[in-house]
């Protein structure tokens, strides 16, 4: 149970970060951030693994090779979704979605390294 509260904190606060860093996607407040979060994370862990699988059947493989670009795409898919179902996010254009999924997958990927290399050692 701790891995999956700490696993939905940090996505609350990759959520957070990337409305700090990207233009055109604005919260209503720190709770909205946290409650999108947890739509975000259900919604990824029942559809993301799908949207990242069938983004590297047209790509003959190449997505799921190159696994930060088939995220960066399933993030953007996901987000624009949850965003336009939720009430909790404000999203201006698909270009700043599209943005923020780039900017999510990149913090992701680090936060999953660090915790990684901290928790493993």
């Amino acid at each position: 149970m701790s891995a999956v509260f700490l696993s939905w904190l940090c996505l609350s606060m990759i959520v957070w970060l990337t409305t700090l860093l990207v233009r055109g996607l604005t919260f209503r407040g720190l709770w909205s951030s946290l409650g999108f979060a947890g739509l975000f994370g259900l919604v990824n862990f029942g559809v993301g693994w799908l949207l990242f699988v069938v983004s590297g059947v047209p790509t003959l493989g190449v997505g799921l090779l190159v696994a930060f670009v088939a995220r960066w795409f399933s993030t953007a898919l996901l987000l624009h979704g949850v965003g336009a179902l939720s009430s909790h996010l404000q999203v201006r254009s698909f270009n700043a979605v599209f943005f923020a999924a780039m900017v999510m997958s990149a913090l992701s990927l680090s936060v999953d390294w660090v915790l990684t290399a901290t928790f493993m050692m």
